[in-house]
C-alpha cells in the first residue's frame, strides 16, 4: 500500500510539473501550484465528506463499483468492456452488490477501475487523479480566456480557481468532476482552432482531442452535451462564414440562431429522451417523485405545473432564480453546507456594485458572449427542471457556474479593491 501511495504522488506530482513547464507565457503561471493545491485538496475534502458526513452517496457506490469491475477487468477485459452485457449471469459479478446498473453510472464506473488499477483501490488517491484531469480542463480555458480577454485575469482568477463552490464541486470522485473538466477543456481547444494560429496537424488534434471529450462527456451526462453542442455548432459556423465572408452583425446573429435551432433539433433527435412530449412527461414524474421524497425547505416548487409546454415556460423564471441564487442564506435554517453556500452566492452578486460598462467589445466577443449566456440560460433552467432540489442541484450546476460567475466578476472595477488595499 505504501508502495502504491509514494507511486500515485509521484506520477501526479510528475504530470503536474510536466504541464507548468508548458506554461511559457501564462500570466496565472505563479498562481499554479497553488491553484492546483487548493483542487487536490478539495479532492480529498469530497471524499471525507462522503466518507465521514453523508457516510453514502454516489462517491462510495460508483468507487465500490469501479472496485468490482477492476475485478472483471482483470479477469477478463473483454467482460469489463461489455459489461453487464456479456452473456453470463449477472449474479457471477457480485449482482448484488452493484448498486446502479445504469449505462452511464457503469461507464463512469469503468472509469473509476481504470484509476483503481493504478491507485490500488484507493478512493482518496483516485480523487486526486480525478481532480487532476479537472484541473487540466479548467487550466487550459483560462489561459485561453486570458489570451482574448487579457483585462478579466483577476475574475478568471477568481471564477475557475477561487471560487469554493466550482473548486469543490469541480474535484474529487463525482462525476460532475470530470464532466466539468472535459467541457473547459473541449471549449478551450474549440476557442484556440478558431482564435490561435494553428498548423494543420495541430488542428486536426484539437478536433479529434474535442470529439473525444465530447463523446466521454456524452456516455456520462448526455444532456449536459446536447446543450452545449449546439451552440459550439452555431458559433464554429458563424465564425467560419463570417471570416470567409464579412457579414454584419445582424446577419451573424440570424445565422446563428438559425443554427443553434438546427442543433437544437438534431440534439432532440439524437435520444429519445429529448423529444418534447416525453421530456415534459419525465420532467413532470420527476418533479413529482422529488415532492414526494425531498424535505420542502430543500424543494424548488413551480407553480401549477402540470407537465404542459406553457406551464414549463412560466416556470423558467423560478427555474433561473433557483439555479443562479439559491439557497438563500436566510432560508437554509441549520444546514451548514447550504449556508456557506448562501453567502458565496451573496458575495457574487455584491460585486455588481463594483461593475463597470461591459467589457466584451466588439461584434465577435458579442456572439461569444451571447454564447456562454444561452448556455448559461439552457443549463441553468433545465437542471432546475430536471433536478428541484436545492442540495442536489448545488452540486450540478457546478458545469455553468464558473461563466456565470465570470460574466459577473468580469464586469467589476478591481482597481477600486487595489485603491483600497493601497491606502
Amino acid at each position: 500500500m505504501l508502495i502504491s501511495i509514494l507511486l500515485n504522488i509521484i506520477l501526479l506530482l510528475g504530470v503536474s510539473g510536466w504541464i507548468y513547464r508548458r506554461q511559457l507565457s501564462s500570466p496565472f503561471k505563479p498562481f499554479f501550484w497553488l491553484s492546483l493545491t487548493i483542487k487536490l485538496l478539495a479532492g480529498i475534502g469530497v471524499a471525507v465528506l462522503y466518507q465521514y458526513y453523508y457516510k453514502e452517496g454516489d462517491v462510495f457506490y460508483i468507487f465500490h463499483q469501479g472496485v468490482l469491475l477492476k475485478q472483471i477487468l482483470l479477469d477478463n477485459p473483454l467482460d469489463f468492456w461489455n459489461f453487464p452485457h456479456t452473456g453470463r449471469e449477472l449474479y457471477e459479478y457480485y449482482f448484488g452488490e452493484f448498486k446502479d446498473l445504469n449505462s452511464r453510472v457503469i461507464f463512469f464506473s469503468k472509469i473509476v477501475a481504470l484509476f483503481n488499477l493504478l491507485t490500488g483501490n484507493n478512493l482518496f488517491l483516485t480523487s486526486l487523479w480525478f481532480s487532476l484531469i479537472s484541473f487540466v480542463g479548467f487550466w487550459h480555458l483560462a489561459n485561453v480566456l486570458v489570451h482574448l480577454f487579457p483585462q478579466t485575469r483577476i475574475a478568471l482568477f477568481l471564477s475557475f480557481f477561487l471560487l469554493p463552490s466550482v473548486v469543490f464541486w469541480s474535484a474529487g470522485l463525482l462525476k460532475e468532476s470530470l464532466i466539468s473538466g472535459f467541457i473547459c477543456l473541449t471549449i478551450g481547444l474549440v476557442l484556440e482552432i478558431l482564435h490561435f494560429e494553428n498548423k494543420p496537424l495541430q488542428i486536426f488534434i484539437k478536433l479529434l482531442g474535442s470529439t473525444c471529450l465530447l463523446w466521454l462527456s456524452w456516455k456520462i451526462k448526455y444532456y449536459y452535451i446536447a446543450i452545449l453542442l449546439p451552440i459550439i455548432f452555431s458559433y464554429f459556423v458563424v465564425y467560419q462564414v463570417n471570416k470567409k465572408y464579412p457579414l454584419s452583425f445582424i446577419k451573424q446573429m440570424s445565422l446563428y440562431f438559425l443554427c443553434f435551432i438546427i442543433g437544437i433539433l438534431l440534439a432532440s433527435l439524437s435520444n429519445p429522451n429529448f423529444s418534447l412530449g416525453y421530456f415534459l412527461v419525465a420532467i413532470k414524474d420527476s418533479y413529482d417523485t422529488m415532492i414526494e421524497t425531498t424535505d420542502a425547505d430543500n424543494m424548488i416548487f413551480f407553480i401549477d405545473f402540470d407537465g404542459s409546454f406553457i406551464s414549463l415556460i412560466k416556470n423558467i423564471p423560478t427555474a433561473l432564480f433557483a439555479s443562479l441564487c439559491e439557497p438563500l442564506v436566510w432560508e437554509s435554517e441549520k444546514n451548514w453546507l447550504k449556508i456557506l453556500v448562501g453567502v458565496e452566492n451573496i458575495c457574487i452578486y455584491a460585486l455588481l456594485f463594483f461593475a463597470i460598462p461591459p467589457s466584451f467589445k466588439g461584434e465577435r466577443h458579442g456572439l461569444l458572449l451571447l454564447s456562454c449566456i444561452l448556455y448559461i440560460f439552457f443549463l441553468a433552467s433545465f437542471l432546475a427542471f430536471t433536478t428541484p432540489s436545492i442540495g442536489t442541484l448545488v452540486r450540478y450546476k457546478v458545469a455553468f457556474l464558473p461563466f456565470w460567475a465570470y460574466l459577473i466578476t468580469s464586469q467589476v472595477n478591481f482597481n477600486f479593491f487595489e485603491r483600497i488595499f493601497k491606502r
